[in-house]
């Protein structure tokens, strides 16, 4: 609080009081101006001097609004959603320390005023969330935007994190590099940059970096490495390359098998919508899209069960082997189905997920089966059933099923058909018969209990 002249900074003080308590729904009165600036600046003065001063502001293109119920500053920096979501950014961000994401969130809630805090109250405990070690983030941010635009090279040390869950150098020598740009991506802020010595696109996460300092000497072009010819495309890149890994984006090929509800969202979340979709007669779609080989490797260990890979052969044969080292990873130690051997070799094994445990109350929420023949999956049956309510968050915890997968889908007669069509004669074995019967009671099927003596595994 100045102690010199304090109505000379009159206006201004007058648009701070503006700023930071009022909005549409708190207008306030010539009488509160006056007692705010009193209490807050040690400022008196007279009503006509904040009529007067607010018509100056409103002169200067200030959109204040003022009428008989009171005066408030409609125009603000940022609106409500605008501040949440960069609240929300700061704090989910792990590049950020916990030191600089406090300063941030605090420099943003005074952005949004004095009512805006009712709105930043889930900022609790920062120990909570998973931040960044280092304190110079923002630091190496500024630097390396000062290189790019100054067009320089820049050297610094990359860290590792070790058993100790603190970060060491990965080497002794530095790296040398030249700095294209800054982006976000997946939650982790990274350069797009060329080694030196090597023609082809690299990305370096920030926060890993260390020691970094900007060169005289002069960086490469942008244009002058492979495959950014025509200059740096980052939206075109980051649904290329997902998950950013350096190897050449091909186009690939694939069909959906059993897809859930919304696979569609799975595929767009991660390339984007510049792909091509090809309804099947089974329901199913052809999908063509061009991306990294390695990034659809990634994608498939989460939903490889809904989706075949037709080209091209050289991904297909790489899914080949990289399935068969996983299978041999757990040979042996496998707590997979089990059967009895003096069964048949063909069957189907089925599950269940609900919104519930009671029957009376609850509802089957998705269907899934496997079609085993000679001890090998065959075919695979899954889907989503209607579901008319609102699943708790226990079921969605435990099931990892959402409300918005189950829109669309069919109720559980039709399910219930289409599964006995999948099973035809074959024997169905399940974990946990008595519930799944509890459930499909009306359905009359006759489901096995699997074996636990004399058994093997599948």
């Amino acid at each position: 609080m100045e102690s010199y002249g304090p109505k000379k900074l009159l206006i201004l003080r007058i648009l701070e009081i503006l700023t930071e308590y009022s909005d549409a729904e708190h207008k306030l009165h010539q009488g509160d101006i006056i007692s705010l600036l009193k209490v807050v600046y040690g400022i008196e003065c007279e009503r006509k001097a904040v009529a007067r001063n607010i018509e100056y502001l409103q002169d200067a293109s200030y959109e204040i609004i003022s009428d008989r119920s009171g005066v408030y500053l409609a125009e603000k920096k940022f609106e409500v959603g605008e501040l949440r979501l960069l609240v929300d950014s700061v704090l989910a961000s792990r590049n950020i320390c916990k030191a600089h994401t406090k300063a941030l969130i605090e420099k943003l809630t005074k952005e949004g005023g004095k009512y805006f805090k009712n709105y930043a109250r889930h900022v609790v405990n920062l120990d909570d969330y998973c931040k960044a070690d280092g304190q110079e983030f923002f630091l190496f941010v500024e630097l390396l935007t000062e290189a790019i635009a100054a067009k320089k090279k820049v050297r610094f040390c990359y860290q590792d994190y070790g058993l100790d869950k603190k970060l060491h150098p990965r080497r002794e020598k530095p790296y040398l590099i030249c700095p294209f740009q800054l982006f976000l991506k997946n939650g982790g802020y990274y350069l797009a940059c060329a080694f030196e010595g090597h023609d082809d696109l690299a990305f370096v996460r920030v926060d890993r970096m260390a020691e970094v300092a900007v060169l005289e000497e002069r960086a490469r072009p942008v244009t002058a490495i492979k495959g950014c010819e025509g200059g740096l495309n980052l939206g075109k890149l980051q649904s290329r390359l997902p998950n950013l890994y350096y190897d050449e984006p091909q186009r690939v090929v694939f069909e959906t098998r059993n897809r859930p509800q919304n696979i569609l969202d799975y595929v767009f979340d991660t390339f984007g919508k510049d792909v091509e979709i090809m309804p099947l007669p089974s329901e199913e779609y052809r999908i063509a899209l061009t991306t990294s080989p390695r990034a659809m490797r990634f994608w498939l260990l989460s939903y490889g069960r809904y989706v075949k890979v037709l080209s091209p052969q050289s991904l297909v044969d790489t899914i080949r082997e990289d399935i068969e080292e996983m299978k041999r990873n757990y040979e042996g130690e496998m707590r997979g189905t089990v059967v009895d051997k003096t069964q048949s070799n063909a069957f189907v094994l089925l599950d269940i997920e609900t919104s519930g445990l009671h029957e009376n109350r609850d509802r089957v929420i998705s269907v899934s089966a496997d079609k085993v023949i000679d001890g090998k999956v065959a075919e695979r049956f899954f889907t989503y059933v209607s579901f008319e309510g609102k699943l708790s968050r226990a079921a969605m915890e435990l099931t990892g099923i959402r409300e918005e997968m189950l829109a669309g889908a069919p109720d559980l007669d039709t399910v219930m058909k289409n599964f006995a069509a999948f099973c035809g004669d074959l024997p169905i074995y399940a974990d946990n018969v008595l519930f799944i019967k509890k459930f499909l009671r009306r359905y009359d099927l006759e489901i096995r209990e699997r074996s636990m003596d004399g058994s093997e595994r599948i």
